[in-house]
């Protein structure tokens, strides 16, 4: 294996280490019961105090791991193998 496709496969990997990520961040407040603290995505209890803080946190991790994602996935992507120039 070259180092190209071994970079190439490293990020393809952490990119979708990242989407997972955020997949469960996103979900597990979806999922959060009535009794949380901040309710869940259907039943939000109220915008101050903790609750703001905790939903800034889960948005800006989502946003953060997304982010990362296409950073990695752009980077595999230029690391795609080019045909050589035929020599004239």
């Amino acid at each position: 294996m070259t180092s190209r496709t071994l970079l190439k496969v490293t990020c393809a990997l952490g990119a979708f280490g990242c989407l997972v990520g955020a997949a469960y961040l996103a979900f597990d407040w979806a999922d959060y019961g009535c009794d949380s603290t901040c309710g869940n995505f259907v039943r939000y209890k109220g915008a101050g105090g903790t609750c703001a803080h905790i939903m800034r946190g889960r948005v800006l991790g989502v946003v953060g791991l997304v982010v990362t994602a296409i950073v990695l996935l752009g980077a595999a992507w230029l690391t795609r193998q080019r045909p050589a120039l035929e020599s004239r």
